[in-house]
């Protein structure tokens, strides 16, 4: 009662704040309630998932009009209503049941006109686009090929959409379909993506000179506050980076890192030091946040509250390996078990009977698709006086960029020996490209001796401009089957005068599909394609035949069957 007069008190007196409190285990949760308060013009706060719920209140004070976002099954306390009412707070909660859903719901509840879109697997994102979402009140929506649609009335009116890293190519798809025009950031690469948005951010705000310093795994108040530009470092520097904040630093732009937690600091003061010594004098300084003091809890330092956030998983391994007499190789299947779109490099030593024979290993990065499995072939002629159990010590460097590896292994493994020739053949008997309703058919038969697998793809060029689909599935043909293979959406500006190829790569594993076929595609202004009105005609004149011959032998009349004539 007293708590309610209190805030009753302080409505009267104009001093009532609105904050945003956040009480979910589930990073979604966490990541949709502090865009919504930054849209709102809201101050946020989150309970941390190791910290003490009563730090949180303590942070958010008393007096205050608390919107609380408390997961309905999964929150990290239970029962912070309670203590936010009793700390002198009114509160209305909103229980998210679905984070997809809660995101969508904050969405439209904030009144955002301006959206950036990112995939949910990648976490850093929301961390790296956080300072420009507030600057320009832009929120983030996950978008992924399976909950478009439920993200298209929200889309339909609005004036501003960016699509940050990597999303599923049906997002893309689905934006042209609805007209949309947006712009996009995605480089391949976690860093390149996050200097470009740094980029924006500073052309709109170019009075800011201080930057925060972090990997973009974690939340924390500095980071969610919005208030600065985040750069991410590692514990070695990509290149890209250091260029970047070398530039900013010689032009005036930057001149303080802030760097969250003590992970990175020895990382922060090496590249204020090689700067400095580079450009002479002290342009650059770090400073390292290493706790929080709260007032309400006394002078003492205490921890900082984090939340870590799901990243993206490539969860590389070696499946099998062998050296294939007939190609004079070292076959090796890699698998990504993980969620995300991965790139490795390896680097092997080859040992025959006990022998070192020679160094393979990948001179560019591979990308491999999330469940993929992918077969490489290393060169290794193994000479005739050499005998004995092949082994490889491989080390091999991966992660979800292109250009930076965050993750790696060693292994060492015998090899098996086979001599295996690939004489799987596929061929496209047809392609056609159908305007009217937007959708490319492709027939494809196994003309070949063995069962066969293929990956269907097309490529397409408008206007100068070549644009390349790649279908995610691999397709199994067995000996002598055809297939028809679909894909729509393709969405040609002016298909008359639009070049189009189909093209499969094929072979008798999954691993290794090395062959190819291609075929020019043959573009309608509407209608069916012709070989399926062929099809169509001859199964109606099947049908025609014995029904004509049914209805002959039941009257009794005489059917005329083939036989032989003899001189």
């Amino acid at each position: 009662m007293r708590a309610r007069l209190f805030f009753a008190i302080l409505i009267v007196l104009g001093i009532v704040h609105s904050v945003v409190v956040i009480n979910s285990f589930d990073g979604r949760d966490v990541v949709s309630g502090i865009y919504y308060a930054h849209v709102v013009g809201d101050s946020v706060r989150f309970v941390p998932q190791t910290g003490d719920p009563i730090t949180t209140v303590k942070k958010v004070g008393s007096g205050n009009s608390i919107f609380l976002i408390e997961s309905k099954s999964n929150p990290v306390y239970a029962g912070l209503d309670v203590l936010l009412i009793n700390n002198g707070n009114s509160v209305e909660a909103y229980k998210s049941e679905e984070p997809y859903r809660t995101n969508l719901e904050l969405a439209k509840k904030s009144g955002a006109k301006r959206f950036i879109l990112v995939s949910p697997s990648y976490g850093y994102a929301a961390v790296s686009v956080l300072p420009y979402a507030k600057l320009t009140k832009s929120y983030l929506l996950f978008a992924t090929k399976d909950n478009f649609d439920s993200l298209k009335e929200t889309l339909q009116n609005a004036e501003g959409i960016l699509i940050y890293g990597y999303v599923d190519e049906e997002v893309e798809k689905g934006l042209a379909e609805m007209g949309k025009t947006y712009e996009k950031i995605n480089t391949g690469d976690k860093y390149g993506d996050n200097v470009e948005i740094v980029k924006k951010y500073f052309s709109l705000n170019p009075s800011k000179k201080q930057a925060i310093l972090t990997d973009g795994n974690f939340l924390e108040d500095s980071i969610v506050a919005g208030d600065d530009p985040v750069i991410f470092i590692a514990m070695l520097i990509p290149d890209e980076t250091y260029r970047y904040i070398k530039a900013e630093v010689e032009g005036g732009q930057l001149s303080v890192g802030l760097v969250v937690g003590e992970e990175y600091a020895q990382s922060a003061y090496n590249l204020k030091k090689r700067i400095n010594n580079e450009l002479g004098g002290n342009k650059f300084s770090v400073l390292v946040k290493m706790g929080q003091s709260i007032p309400a809890m006394g002078s003492n330092l205490l921890p900082l509250d984090i939340f870590v956030l799901p990243g993206p998983v490539v969860s590389l391994s070696i499946k099998e390996a062998n050296y294939n007499d007939n190609t004079k190789s070292i076959e090796v299947v890699y698998k990504n078990s993980g969620n995300a779109y991965g790139y490795f490099k390896s680097s092997s030593f080859v040992y025959v009977g006990g022998k070192y024979l020679s160094t393979v290993g990948d001179s560019e990065a591979i990308g491999i698709k999330p469940g993929e499995e992918k077969g490489v072939r290393y060169t290794v002629e193994i000479p005739p006086e050499m005998e004995g159990e092949i082994v490889m010590n491989t080390t091999v460097i991966y992660g979800a960029s292109s250009k930076t590896f965050d993750n790696g292994f060693n292994s060492v493994f015998s090899v098996g020996r086979a001599r295996y020739e690939d004489v799987s053949s596929v061929l496209i008997e047809e392609a056609v490209y159908d305007s009217e309703k937007d959708e490319l058919s492709a027939k494809i038969r196994n003309n070949g001796p063995v069962d066969a697998y293929f990956l269907f793809s097309t490529e397409y060029v408008e206007n100068g401009q070549k644009t390349t689909i790649e279908d995610d599935n691999v397709y199994e043909l067995k000996e002598g089957e055809s297939k028809v293979v679909k894909m729509s959406n393709l969405l040609l500006k002016d298909p008359k005068s639009a070049q189009m190829k189909v093209k499969v790569r094929y072979g008798a594993r999954t691993a290794f599909l090395d062959k190819t076929a291609e075929k020019e595609v043959s573009i309608l202004e509407g209608g069916v394609p012709l070989w399926l009105i062929l099809l169509f005609l001859l199964l109606l004149a099947l049908v025609i035949y014995f029904v004509w011959k049914k209805r002959k032998e039941e009257r009794g009349g005489p059917v005329y069957r083939g036989r032989g004539i003899g001189l």
